[in-house]
């Protein structure tokens, strides 16, 4: 009869030992998936389009510095006008986080445009 009861307390113990560390493991995959999105900033940029026209664009990602978001905007192709043209980016004249302000007066003016 001992034996029986050893081995049910091993088992009992190695199924605690393992729930135990799946809910480690859940819960530190949940810590590692928060940390990541705590990383991703929100950035807007002041940009020009190809053959005029200029506006504010926004991104967000794991981005450094808000200046990373220029290399990925430039040349890129939008839709403008609620989909009725699409605009290649000429040049991304400024980018900061999206809750601090633009140097340029004419960025600061069309971020005040922009709704959100």
């Amino acid at each position: 009869m001992t034996t029986l009861k050893s081995i049910f307390l091993a088992m009992l113990v190695s199924f605690v030992l393992s729930y135990s560390v799946a809910v480690h493991g859940e819960k530190r995959q949940q810590a590692l998936q928060l940390q990541a999105l705590e990383k991703k900033m929100s950035v807007k940029c002041y940009v020009e389009y190809l053959g005029g026209g200029d506006d504010i664009r926004f991104a967000i990602g794991a981005f450094k510095t808000p200046n990373h978001v220029q290399g990925l905007l430039q040349g890129r192709k939008v839709i403008k006008n609620n989909g009725k043209s699409n605009k290649s980016i000429f040049k991304v004249k400024e980018c900061v986080k999206s809750a601090e302000q633009f140097s340029s007066s004419r960025a600061k003016l069309l971020d005040k445009s922009v709704a959100r």
